[in-house]
């Protein structure tokens, strides 16, 4: 396999999956890395690390406790509503031990799809999933856009 690694143009701006990485276009026997970093494509992702580092900034700031907190209190928030509402069925088992922030129901005789269409236009965030509609409310995401998909329905 290693042999067939060897076989592709050598005048790559910056190959830097070899031994010598850098601009490798005027050196003619390069060798490829012999551990994972053969592997990678180039250019870090950059856009992704500065976002994952912004995503776990905010984490540290929150802080995972009043994260859970805030994500039970949606889930509690949409388990009641959904329940409450005589056209749908919720899938989820009530049991907050037995469920994450994710919380799916089914719409009675409606169409899922134009019912996740309806919810979507409107600017709900939404997935069509195990049958249902599935809402997965954040920490960060509000009652009142909770409130907005529920009447929406």
């Amino acid at each position: 396999m290693r042999e067939t690694l060897y076989d592709f143009d050598t005048d790559s701006d910056a190959l830097s999956n070899c031994e010598q990485p850098g601009c490798c276009s005027d050196i003619p026997d390069w060798t490829i890395a012999k551990g994972a970093r053969r592997f990678e494509p180039g250019s870090p992702n950059m856009l992704g690390i500065h976002g994952l580092e912004a995503s776990l900034s905010l984490i540290d700031e929150v802080g995972m406790e009043q994260i859970e907190k805030l994500v039970l209190e949606r889930s509690r928030f949409l388990v009641d509503a959904i329940q409450a509402h005589p056209k749908l069925e919720l899938i989820t088992p009530v049991d907050p031990e037995r469920h994450a922030g994710i919380i799916t129901f089914s719409v009675g005789e409606s169409s899922l799809e134009v019912t996740h269409n309806r919810l979507t236009e409107k600017g709900i965030q939404c997935a069509v999933r195990s049958g249902g509609i599935r809402f997965s409310p954040h920490f960060y995401t509000s009652i009142r856009q909770l409130e907005k998909a529920i009447k929406l329905l």
